[in-house]
């Protein structure tokens, strides 16, 4: 393996753990899509996050939330520690699924109150006139709304295939319906609401990792340089024990 500088990125090293354990990535992965998969023999593809420290706790994401929680309950998370150079591994853990779930539910327990608060201010606003006053009291009281309006209103928060799916043409301009435009305003409040009830880049820390390790010590892998066999194999033999039923 090549020798990195002192402060490598952290895609540099995603790619060499691709290298290492066997993964694959999919080409129009984002950074908020699913890091690398691997496919099984009975043809099941498991999900994976990468995760890489020069510490000894494993970082996760920004405003991590319960879009992170959902989706991360579909897959395992592979981490490795590197020396302070961050130039060589020195130890991996492999997160199941089935742990990595118990974890979940400790981040969803801490910021219950706040998604109660949120599911309850969402039903509020579909079963009374608040939503359509909040709109008129945004873009007035016009039945159409122009594609301005709309991308002011939602920043990047839709996708390019989502802002074409919620407009129309109408002659020869695209619009957007009053309907769509509320059913935009309604996205952009649960969207606010969910950011503040998010966590600014919880750990999974040193005591979360030893007790993952305590109930299987099999988790752990110690790396031997130059040995780059052993890790995918490891990968794999865990991957099988501990492999999502779909």
């Amino acid at each position: 393996m090549p020798i990195r500088g002192i402060a490598p990125q952290d895609d540099t090293r995603e790619q060499e753990m691709l290298r290492i354990f066997g993964l694959r990535q999919d080409l129009n992965t984002t950074r908020d899509g699913t890091d690398a998969f691997i496919r099984l023999e009975n043809g099941k593809t498991e999900q994976i996050e990468l995760k890489s420290s020069t510490k000894d706790t494993l970082v996760t994401a920004r405003d991590f939330g319960r879009n992170h929680i959902n989706s991360w309950r579909k897959k395992h998370v592979l981490g490795s520690f590197y020396d302070k150079g961050g130039n060589n591994i020195e130890w991996s853990i492999f997160i199941p699924n089935k742990f990595l779930n118990l974890w979940l539910d400790k981040q969803l327990e801490y910021i219950f109150y706040d998604i109660e608060i949120s599911n309850q201010l969402e039903k509020l606003l579909k079963s009374s006139e608040n939503l359509q006053n909040i709109t008129s009291s945004i873009f007035g009281a016009e039945n159409y709304f122009n594609e301005t309006d709309l991308k002011r209103l939602m920043k990047k928060q839709y996708s390019k295939l989502e802002y074409e799916e919620i407009t129309e043409r109408v002659g020869r301009k695209r619009v957007i319906s009053r309907k769509n435009m509320s059913s935009a305003v309604l996205d952009r409040i649960l969207y606010l609401l969910d950011r503040g009830s998010t966590r600014n880049n919880p750990h999974i820390n040193k005591s979360d990792l030893n007790e993952i390790i305590s109930k299987d010590t099999n988790l752990r892998l110690i790396h031997e340089k130059g040995d780059y066999s052993t890790p995918a194999k490891w990968f794999l033999e865990n991957l099988e024990r501990y492999k999502i039923h779909h």
